[in-house]
């Protein structure tokens, strides 16, 4: 019998504790980016631990615990942080001694970095997961909030991470400091999202949608800044010139409940060509199931996920140019102007109507793009080398 002695190994700790401060864990890119990001980290080198400014009971908080991931909510109400929520998290923090504080959107880079100071943590790291800030589309106290950042931000945080060039250059424009700022982009899972033939006809099936129809998607919550009012106008276009083409939108809000989209639906007169799916667990499988994708937003993209989900699932798009979203797509889709549904009808039927070799080779150049450029694991090692440059 083997000695237990002579198999016993000595457990190494991570080198560094990471603390993750984010407004809330609901499905959202910068939320969804943070679990991507530690999932796909090296663990035996980094520990991480998520505290949430307010309570959520979404996937996400789940899908983290399983990695085996503390989880901590200071029950924070949205929009309106509280002198005790932000004890709880100082006091968290305190008692866990991180060897950084990684902070996610703006209330919470405010919240987290106070209280990283407070508790002498750091170094502390700002993310910034926008590339809009008008008075029109922002709400008053965010502004309120960026205002304040740009007066801290040379003191508060050691590095503020955008995920766009155009987040980048819109706070620059604000007034953060510059010596601060950089970018890294938000990370696609290439194996999870990838061309599925099975997947895509099991969708298609379960739809009843026939296997040779032509198929746009738009993956996306219910929000003015998606501007579905954009999409179904394009789509009535589209419709008028390729009749037998059909629409899947996904994503919260986006279902047969929501009065304001079936409203605008139906006056549009293309109900018979749309499937709403609302909040869906199998986004590669939908992803696989399209010819193209589509995103129609108005304002607010910076890095949009759902657009990179689609081109790693080998789906070409047609996207309005909004943030970086060119830059994503590159020269393997179209791009459009925003409020244009015109523009946006015409770019889906010119992409529909090429052969199919030629659509499905735009789709495996999409992927290509993602491959080469933005996979989480390559993402990840950048956040990685931030953690341990910040350590030095």
């Amino acid at each position: 019998m083997t000695s237990y002695y002579a198999v016993k190994e000595t457990v190494q700790k991570p080198e560094v504790k990471v603390a993750h401060v984010i407004t809330g864990l609901e499905t959202g890119g910068a939320e969804t980016m943070l679990f991507r990001l530690i999932a796909a980290s090296d663990r035996k080198r980094f520990q991480h631990h998520v505290i949430s400014l307010t309570d959520s009971a979404g996937e996400l908080k789940t899908k983290i615990k399983a990695l085996d991931v503390p989880v901590y909510e200071l029950g924070m109400r949205p929009g309106r942080p509280g002198l005790a929520g932000f004890w709880r998290l100082a006091g968290y923090l305190r008692r866990n001694r991180p060897n950084l504080v990684h902070n996610w959107m703006y209330h919470a880079n405010l919240a987290g970095g106070f209280a990283a100071k407070l508790s002498r943590c750091g170094p502390v790291i700002w993310g910034i997961h926008a590339s809009s800030l008008e008075k029109e589309t922002t709400k008053a106290t965010t502004r309120m909030v960026v205002w304040l950042s740009t007066f801290l931000s040379g003191w508060l945080p050691e590095k503020i991470v955008c995920c766009s060039q155009s987040s980048l250059q819109i706070h620059l424009s604000f007034g953060y400091a510059e010596e601060k700022l950089m970018v890294i982009p938000n990370g696609f899972d290439v194996e999870e999202f990838a061309p599925d033939r099975q997947a895509g006809a099991a969708v298609r099936e379960e739809l009843d949608i026939p296997l040779d129809a032509l198929v746009v998607g738009q993956i996306a919550r219910f929000d003015p800044q998606k501007d579905f009012p954009n999409f179904i106008a394009a789509a009535r276009q589209l419709l008028h010139r390729m009749p037998k083409v059909h629409f899947i939108l996904c994503g919260n809000g986006v279902d047969r409940n929501n009065k304001t989209l079936m409203s605008c639906i139906a006056e549009a007169g293309i109900g018979h060509a749309m499937h709403l799916l609302g909040e869906r667990n199998d986004i590669p499988g939908v992803c696989a199931a399209l010819d193209l994708v589509c995103m129609s937003s108005a304002y607010g993209e910076a890095f949009p996920l759902a657009v990179g989900e689609a081109m790693a699932a080998g789906v070409p798009a047609v996207v309005t140019n909004i943030g970086d979203t060119a830059f994503l797509v590159g020269n393997t889709g179209k791009v459009v102007a925003p409020r244009d549904p015109d523009a946006l009808s015409r770019a889906m039927g010119e992409l529909l109507a090429l052969p199919i070799d030629e659509r499905v080779a735009l789709g495996a150049a999409a992927r290509d793009r993602i491959v080469r450029h933005f996979t989480i694991d390559s993402v990840t090692r950048q956040f990685e080398d931030l953690y341990n440059e910040l350590q030095r």
